[in-house]
């Protein structure tokens, strides 16, 4: 009688130096389609602490107080851009999942959640988590990005505050982004430039940052005489 070996998970050898079989007819080991759904629960637990620890008033120093919601930035507020930029990028997978789910034609549901940290409980509950991990061809990644942006969420949350200083209103981040899996459909970013100076040493690591992206995308000092000479010309 010949026996066939059964698949190995498409994640390769894990953390114990095994390489477990596959469940069913998915890509991956039973582990992996429960870390999946325990990193995406994790993520939405710690979405509202993100939140809430990304700045504080500039009269805080040393407190908590912390600077309400708004689109106006304050002169001087303490902001972490590592959590801006980690719950940047959380924001982003997110939407890019919920937009597959809603792709699905076996999914019934006709209004998906725009809030981030319920797109997050939504897409770890049993039936979603199990169409992105047991049937979709890019399952694998799925569980990479989400083990991947837990580690990220937990490690930001012990990050440094700088201060940041708004810019004029028309200096607009203009690195090129795309709201697509395969890079296609780019398009200049266009968020709030600030510039952000380090509490301990003003002359070290001073920047201008994006306030949607501020880790990815960052001005060095050796670049501003450039942006100040495009801002010139679009003023006229």
């Amino acid at each position: 009688m010949t026996h066939t070996t059964p698949p190995t998970c498409a994640r390769g050898i894990h953390r114990d130096g095994t390489r477990p079989p596959v469940i069913g007819k998915s890509q991956l080991c039973g582990r992996c389609h429960t870390q999946f759904r325990a990193a995406v629960q994790e993520l939405g637990d710690l979405w509202p602490a993100l939140t809430k620890s990304q700045v504080r008033s500039a009269a805080a120093s040393g407190t908590t107080q912390r600077v309400q919601s708004s689109n106006r930035i304050e002169a001087g507020s303490l902001w972490r851009p590592q959590v801006t930029g980690a719950l940047d990028e959380i924001g982003d997978w997110t939407r890019r999942l919920i937009r597959i789910l809603a792709a699905d034609p076996r999914n019934h549901v006709t209004r998906w959640p725009t809030d981030p940290q319920v797109i997050l409980y939504a897409i770890a509950r049993p039936d979603a988590a199990r169409y992105l991990t047991h049937v979709h061809e890019l399952a694998p990644a799925f569980v990479d990005d989400a083990l991947s942006l837990r580690l990220r969420a937990n490690s930001v949350l012990d990050s440094r505050y700088v201060r940041r200083y708004p810019l004029p209103t028309d200096a607009t981040c203009r690195y090129e982004i795309s709201d697509q899996w395969d890079g296609s459909d780019e398009h200049p970013c266009g968020a709030p430039l600030v510039a952000t100076v380090e509490l301990e040493d003003a002359g070290r690591d001073s920047a201008i940052r994006c306030t949607a992206h501020p880790t990815e995308h960052r001005i060095p000092v050796d670049q501003w005489a450039a942006l100040a000479d495009y801002l010139e010309e679009l003023r006229g």
